[in-house]
């Protein structure tokens, strides 16, 4: 007893540091094990990549590789959410969890000190299409571009999309690999990249003006013009579907010629890319269907070889090789030669703007990032809508923005802020975007972010009333909300089917979970028309948390 008090007495007179907290322990770090499998016969593959992201933000945890019986161990990890993605040559790469191609993989939710065991990927193998490109003569045809492309959803649009590609060789052949099973259609695009080889006058070639020229205009196999006509071919794992022969169709193709002029100096531009990337064709394409990288001292250029059809003729110009002009003007090609066109190119405009926060604003630490695209979802390469970090005092500033019509986007890493509202000149500019003419606009950039965003949890509960994985969990706004496509959210449960959507505007949603749909999908009215009856209605209040039991919609059915 006596001793009991001498050491409390003891420990008394031991000084303590004033004004100093202790800090709590950090919390202990995790591990995640598992084995990777071939899909079908259950073989351990080695030499598989699995990495491990962050399921919020961005940031790669850790990565190793498995060993010779296909297993795999991730040491020394925060405890989180995250997920965990596999790699190997000759297998289509996928998420743990995932379903088949395009579904959403399982989230990992890693508590301290946890170890997750017994993971099992089975890795599907890739399928293979190869063939030959020829033309009318039967000759083959190198160095032109073969797509796969499958239908896809953007901005509740459905398009075909290219998902891979690949170039012929000399002998004509083609070969694309790594495909998941699905359903995918072949088209082979001749592309011309012409740069001057031979004299130019006034924007014309020695060799002279032909009466007529020919071209090919981008075949779908087995051998049309047509996308509507072109044949499906559907993949199953593993597939090595060879003798996809295409042959080219010849076509009419006339010639565009015009001049740049610089409007910031009225002189002529000397050096410049020009380029005509297909519109309104249902098709999305990546590459240009004529293009020339020119040099005059007139600032006349010529695309030959050009196919009729609707396009957006892009012209880009860099000076003194930083600066970058870009222009773009809407250009329907017909059965003639289109002379005398007037391109103007200038520096794009500087927009100011500024962030306000409602609520609690978020830590210095946040990733916060203002941004344009372009309305028309065109993707040019070169005519992006700009991107600026916001600073500490929320000021920003988009800097060279050409002409156009864009939307305005919020990237943030702060999980409970939603992107209230965006003003320009006194008009609310968020749903309907903001037009750039003549370099003019309306006025700076009011972006409202409020920090209290709502909050919706809960467990998804499969048929047999077990805990569903695997599953994509979408938040979908009513009524006329439906247009505005930031308002939706998405995301899947975790091991346990336990989700959390975070960062919501207050308003009126439904709710649901799907077994197997087709990602973007949902952001189609129409799509959700046939399951209004399986949603669940709920009402986001700021600031507000709720838990709710959500029903999963089985792949049999969302997929009718």
């Amino acid at each position: 007893m006596r001793a009991s008090l001498y050491v409390w007495l003891l420990g008394l007179m031991i000084p303590f540091p004033v004004g100093q907290k202790t800090q709590p322990p950090a919390p202990a770090k995790g591990s995640i094990e598992g084995v990777v499998l071939k899909a079908g016969t259950g073989d351990p593959l080695k030499k598989a990549w699995i990495t491990l992201n962050k399921a919020q933000g961005r940031g790669r945890e850790a990565s190793t590789m498995t060993d010779g019986a296909g297993r795999f161990a991730l040491q020394d990890v925060e405890p989180g959410q995250y997920t965990l993605r596999v790699n190997r040559n000759g297998y289509v790469s996928q998420q743990y969890g995932q379903r088949g191609p395009g579904s959403p993989g399982t989230i990992l939710t890693l508590g301290p000190g946890q170890t997750i065991r017994n993971l099992e990927i089975r890795m599907t193998p890739a399928a293979v299409i190869s063939g030959h490109v020829y033309d009318e003569d039967g000759e083959p045809v190198p160095m032109v571009r073969v797509s796969v492309l499958q239908y896809y959803y953007r901005e509740a649009n459905r398009e075909l999309s290219p998902q891979s590609d690949g170039f012929t060789n000399d002998l004509g052949e083609y070969r694309v690999y790594g495909l998941p099973p699905g359903r995918y259609y072949v088209s082979a695009q001749m592309e011309s990249w012409e740069r001057p080889a031979v004299a130019t006058v006034s924007g014309r070639t020695s060799e002279g003006d032909n009466a007529t020229e020919q071209a090919y205009a981008p075949t779908y196999y087995p051998g049309t013009n047509d996308v509507a006509r072109a044949s499906m071919v559907e993949l199953r794992a593993g597939d090595d579907l060879t003798g996809l022969d295409i042959m080219l169709l010849p076509t009419r193709a006339v010639r565009v010629r015009g001049r740049i002029l610089n409007i910031m100096t009225g002189k002529a531009v000397n050096r410049a890319m020009v380029a005509l990337m297909p519109r309104d064709t249902g098709v999305r394409s990546y590459t240009f269907s004529a293009q020339n990288y020119f040099e005059d001292p007139q600032g006349n250029f010529e695309l030959r070889g050009v196919v009729p059809g609707a396009y957006v003729l892009v012209t880009s110009v860099w000076e003194d090789g930083q600066t970058s002009y870009h222009a773009r003007v809407p250009l329907d090609v017909g059965a003639t030669d289109i002379e005398g066109l007037a391109i103007t190119v200038g520096p794009g405009i500087e927009i100011p703007g500024r962030v306000q926060w409602e609520g609690s604003a978020p830590g210095k630490d946040a990733d916060l990032r203002v941004a344009l695209r372009p309305s028309e979802e065109d993707n040019y390469m070169f005519m992006r809508g700009g991107m600026a970090e916001v600073k500490a005092d929320g000021k920003f500033t988009l800097k060279n923005v050409p002409d156009g019509e864009y939307r305005i986007r919020v990237f943030q890493s702060a999980e409970d802020c939603y992107l209230k509202s965006a003003r320009s000149g006194g008009y609310e500019v968020l749903q309907d975007g903001i037009t750039i003419s003549e370099g003019k606009i309306p006025g700076p950039l009011e972006v409202v972010l409020n920090c209290s965003g709502g909050v919706v949890e809960g467990v998804v509960f499969d048929d047999q009333q077990q805990p569903a994985t695997g599953a994509r969990v979408v938040l979908a706004p009513e009524g006329d909300r439906r247009s505005q496509t930031h308002l939706f959210k998405s995301t899947s449960p975790d091991q346990y089917g336990h989700f959390v959507i975070n960062g919501l505007a207050p308003g009126d949603y439904k709710l649901f979970a799907w077994e197997e749909v087709e990602p973007g999908a949902y952001e189609d009215p129409e799509f959700l028309k046939k399951y209004e009856g399986k949603g669940k209605p709920l009402q986001v209040a700021e600031g507000a948390r709720q838990s709710v039991q959500l029903q999963l919609i089985p792949a049999e059915k969302s997929l009718e």
